[in-house]
């Protein structure tokens, strides 16, 4: 594909473009710190191009109305994503260090459930903003919501993830009509709060922080917008008195520490009876060993 290799530009409204300023930031090895390419960073000017590109193309186009074309292009879209998942899950691994033994989880299921039936009214124009852990699952997921039902999307990955994010967006430059699927990177607060604010958005998802989801959905809801917020938490798992007590340590175990402890909903507590708290802490230390 002749995107495919770039890493220069922002995906929007159906072309690769440089940021407005010309602005970048490194990408870095998250092993070594060492500089891996530029990332761009994108300013309000470049957000606005994004949101008015997602307003046409849902408001002027048959894109929100033409459900044969969206299941055509989001089918070819999965394809063109299988066809390059290799690339993308050493991408992830680069920039995230999420390892490639864990593409499974954080690309190939993802990519999967893109093509599903939704009923559901489009969404209009929706803001969706991902975190830095499972960054790639987290944006398929959710630009798949909201493209099977005819909405279009602005996507703003975390910027210690861009690059996975916005190679979707470059993937996508061949697949789908321009400005359904808009890319922004940024390290700049203010820019990623201008898009939430910004008049073209109906919608907007937010996957991250507690304590940022909190400001997100205040500020969202503030300017009349629908929000949808996932801060994610730990997990406690319940043990009852006859359960395998060691395979659900261990099993705990194994999601907590199969990732480095980077996710969403981890099993970061197992509340047993008091009575196999001991064999409960040995299996714990066996595991973990």
């Amino acid at each position: 594909m002749r995107h495919a290799l770039s890493r220069s530009g922002l995906p929007v409204a159906g072309v690769e473009r440089t940021t407005a300023e010309g602005w970048s930031f490194p990408a870095r090895n998250p092993a070594t710190g060492e500089v891996l390419w530029d990332v761009p960073d994108a300013g309000v000017a470049d957000v606005r191009s994004a949101t008015d590109a997602a307003w046409r193309a849902f408001h002027e186009t048959q894109w929100s109305t033409d459900s044969a074309l969206r299941a055509d292009t989001i089918g070819r879209l999965q394809d063109a994503l299988v066809a390059r998942s290799d690339e993308l899950a050493l991408l992830l691994a680069a920039e995230t260090g999420v390892p490639v033994a864990l593409r499974g989880a954080h690309l190939d299921a993802a990519i999967a459930s893109m093509r599903r039936e939704l009923r559901a009214e489009p969404p209009g124009v929706t803001a969706v903003i991902t975190p830095a852990t499972s960054p790639l699952a987290v944006a398929l997921h959710e630009v798949g919501r909201v493209l099977a039902v005819g909405g279009t999307v602005v996507l703003k990955p975390a910027a210690e993830a861009a690059s996975a994010a916005l190679e979707l967006g470059r993937i996508a430059l061949d697949v789908l009509p321009r400005g359904v699927l808009n890319v922004v990177s940024t390290r700049d607060v203010d820019v990623a709060t201008a898009l939430v604010l910004d008049p073209s958005v109906d919608e907007v998802s937010y996957t991250g922080a507690a304590v940022n989801a909190e400001r997100v959905q205040v500020a969202a809801a503030r300017a009349g917008k629908r929000v949808r917020v996932d801060a994610g938490g730990p997990v406690p798992v319940r043990v009852r008195d006859d359960a395998d007590l060691a395979a659900v340590v261990a099993g705990a175990a194994a999601a907590v520490a199969a990732n480095a402890g980077q996710g969403c909903r981890l099993p970061t507590s197992v509340l047993v009876p008091p009575h196999r708290y001991a064999e409960a802490l040995r299996a714990a230390v066996t595991a973990m060993g």
